[in-house]
């Protein structure tokens, strides 16, 4: 059962029983069933026509992940390992290097598939894994199974995630969502393996994607911003220092292995600077307009003259954030009905938007300058 109607911090199932919890279970595991069955139609058109859904990041995430098997064969048979990217001999620091992801990936490969059909496996777990975390964490605000579950299709099918599919690693928020949804519910309830669930979901993240990770981090300072009382009290400042040191702890690891590569990186870089990782200029934030860009061949609106004229690439492909008419109208709707639980979700979304459109964070402090594209 629920808490009894929205209270001041969210809805939370607070019936633990085993029937309950028995029929929450089979709930989430037939709505995790609909996700994967959807999206393995849904992108069946790649692997029927022996393509991959990306020009750029796809084949980053194919090649840095069959070097990471090379490299683990190699240390199991006691030879040399080859490199991808010859001549360069340290890959792993160039764009999201994502071991978690490519171990994923590899188990693909490892059960007999080949690059194209291993991704269309790996794309589809990352979007139905994204759709499932959004729906649990829906259910905190909703209180409302079909919410939650068209929550979780409103943002894994948005304009915004099929315009950046290439960057697959990069938008896989399964465990965010689901370190937020475990946050908020200690907040609620005083659930401790919630709080230190939080803590070992979050750390994980870094394994997938380092900007994944940074986002994170403002998702949660946010939320715990807003439930700084909650937090602080006398009963729960120990149990959140343990699980801030389960999150740091986690993370680490990959983090000294980050700092490493980084320092001895030797990447032939065809581009003539890192714009491509650090610009903040017109080709890589987003800029007002942009919230506008429909994908092109879209059946309800119309993409623009330039898309149409087939001059996009890579990068500005990237930019096309429109959202749809439906989910904004929803989305104003709900500013009318807003909750003191809704509210951090706001600054979640304002803070995301200041970051989308510009800001950089680097040694000389932070420019919240937005693009000029």
């Amino acid at each position: 059962m629920l808490s009894g109607g929205w209270s001041s911090l969210c809805l939370v199932e607070v019936d633990l029983s085993p029937i309950a919890l028995a029929k929450r279970i089979h709930r989430d595991a037939w709505v995790l069933l609909g996700y994967a069955a959807f999206f393995l139609v849904l992108f069946s058109q790649f692997s029927a026509r022996g393509k991959i859904p990306g020009n750029c990041d796809s084949w980053l995430v194919i090649s840095l992940s069959n070097a990471y098997w090379v490299k683990v064969k190699a240390l199991l048979a006691g030879a040399t390992a080859t490199t991808a990217m010859f001549p360069a001999t340290n890959v792993h620091a160039y764009g999201e290097s994502s071991p978690l992801c490519a171990t994923l990936f590899v188990g693909f490969r490892l059960l007999g598939f080949d690059d194209v059909m291993a991704y269309y496996f790996f794309i589809t777990v990352i979007f139905f894994l994204n759709a499932f975390a959004i729906y649990k964490l829906a259910t905190l605000y909703t209180g409302n199974s079909p919410s939650a579950i068209f929550a979780g299709f409103a943002f894994t099918c948005s304009n915004f995630m099929f315009a950046n599919i290439d960057d697959s690693v990069m938008f896989l928020y399964f465990f965010p969502a689901l370190a937020a949804f475990h946050l908020k519910r200690y907040i609620a309830d005083g659930r401790l393996s919630s709080l230190y669930l939080a803590g070992l979901l979050g750390g994980a993240q870094i394994y997938c994607s380092v900007y994944g990770f940074i986002f994170q981090c403002i998702i949660l300072v946010a939320i715990a911003a807003l439930n700084i009382r909650r937090l602080v009290g006398s009963d729960s400042r120990r149990r959140v220092f343990l699980a801030l040191a389960i999150y740091v702890g986690v993370a680490l690891p990959y983090a000294v292995y980050l700092a490493h590569i980084l320092r001895t990186m030797d990447v032939v870089n065809p581009f003539n600077t890192m714009a491509v990782i650090t610009d903040v200029g017109p080709n890589i934030s987003l800029s007002f307009s942009d919230f506008f860009n429909v994908l092109p061949n879209n059946l309800f609106y119309s993409s623009s003259a330039i898309d149409q004229a087939g001059t996009i690439f890579w990068v500005t492909i990237r930019r096309h954030a429109f959202l749809g008419g439906l989910l904004l109208l929803l989305a104003g709707l709900g500013l009318f009905r807003i909750t003191r639980a809704k509210i951090e979700l706001v600054a979640v979304g304002l803070v995301g938007l200041v970051v989308a459109m510009g800001a950089r964070i680097d040694s000389q402090g932070i420019d919240l300058h937005p693009s000029q594209g």
